[in-house]
């Protein structure tokens, strides 16, 4: 349920928008009679071009408003508002059983697996009919639209929304192949013999391989996950935005907390990643994990910052489990079979499963 909010300009309503929140009626008026033009971040369409006359120039027209967003700086599409002075809310036409978000979502199907964070897509309801809001984020590589068996590309620009000619779109698509590519890798360290807690609290080693052309500069990395014990640390809302988040863990009788832990190259003040070079991390000691006498698999959410690039999200898969032997049940407790996916158009898993 959302939280009362100031709603600001466009810019701070799409972040809170790719968060999760949710325009109530009064927000959606406000912003439409605060914003009433057209603007880099925020664009109108009249509710009428869905009625079934109009669906495909409806379709065509919201597939080119979202790769135009999304290969700017990412904004807010609002179907439901019409032209004119003042602006009125001009509601989508029902499209028989199928809802509007899902009528929307489906235009884009063929679209997400070129963005990282997916498009929000919600309904705004009124009386006399209903407003679907879609926010976009920036992808991370051109977002194209297939036309007629072709692949356009369009750019926002202030109120409009461009087809890319052929020039610029090689610029763009040279320009945004200069950014590094990175491989992660992450081990533990060997665990001590014959534990007799439940818990155990590992060193996790992190190295980083630039795979691509470009250096990486100013480095960071994150590490997010459940674990048990005390500690508990607020995760930040947008960084949560690019995690599919499980239910907290009901493993063992165990405490469970999310966990975020960040950490830098060492050694310390290596802030530079050149092409085809490789930098280890300072290692993570902070979280604890379990040993039971069943196999735990943890999935962890992994990301790589370097200095004006979206994160790159990795998907850590590994499992904790004691090997228990003929001689003692207090065996030798384990934590292996590291995977590590580079995640591309989707979110990364954050959960626990017990085998």
């Amino acid at each position: 349920m959302n939280e009362s909010k100031m709603l600001a300009d466009p810019r701070e309503i799409l972040d809170l928008l790719l968060e999760g929140y949710r325009l109530t009626p009064e927000e959606l008026e406000d912003l439409v009679a605060r914003f009433p033009g057209e603007g880099q971040y925020h664009d109108y369409k009249d509710g009428k071009q869905t009625s079934n006359k109009a669906t495909k120039q409806a379709a065509r027209e919201i597939r080119q408003w979202v790769s135009g967003f999304a290969n700017a700086d990412g904004g807010i599409l609002i179907i439901g508002v019409a032209e004119g002075r003042p602006r009125l809310i001009s509601p989508c036409q029902p499209r028989g059983s199928e809802p509007l978000d899902k009528w929307a979502e489906g235009l884009l199907h063929d679209m997400l697996p070129f963005f990282s964070l997916q498009p929000r897509i919600h309904l705004v309801q009124y009386p006399e009919g209903t407003v679907v809001v879609i926010a976009i984020a920036r992808a991370p590589v051109l977002v194209p639209c297939i036309e007629s068996g072709k692949l356009r590309y369009f750019l926002r620009f202030n109120q409009s929304t461009y087809v890319l000619p052929d020039y610029l779109l090689s610029d763009l698509v040279l320009g945004r192949r200069q950014n590094p590519i990175v491989k992660v890798k992450v081990s533990s360290d060997q665990l001590p013999p014959y534990l007799e807690e439940p818990t155990w609290r590992p060193t996790l080693f992190f190295s980083a391989e630039n795979l691509g052309f470009a250096p990486a500069e100013g480095l960071d990395l994150g590490f997010v996950t459940w674990g048990v014990g005390s500690y508990e640390e607020k995760v930040n809302s947008l960084l949560l935005s690019y995690i599919e988040l499980g239910e907290k863990p009901d493993i063992g009788g165990l405490e469970w907390r999310l966990h975020h832990e960040t950490t830098q190259p060492k050694p310390s003040g290596t802030n530079r990643l050149p092409p085809f070079g490789r930098v280890s991390f300072a290692p993570l000691k902070n979280i604890t994990f379990p040993f039971i006498e069943r196999r735990v698999e943890i999935l962890a959410g992994v990301y790589f910052l370097s200095r004006e690039t979206l994160p790159q999200w990795f998907q850590l898969r590994f499992v904790c489990e004691r090997e228990f032997g003929e001689v003692s049940r207090s065996s030798p407790p384990v934590i292996r079979d590291f995977e590590t996916t580079r995640l591309l158009g989707r979110r990364a898993r954050v959960q626990c499963n017990q085998f």
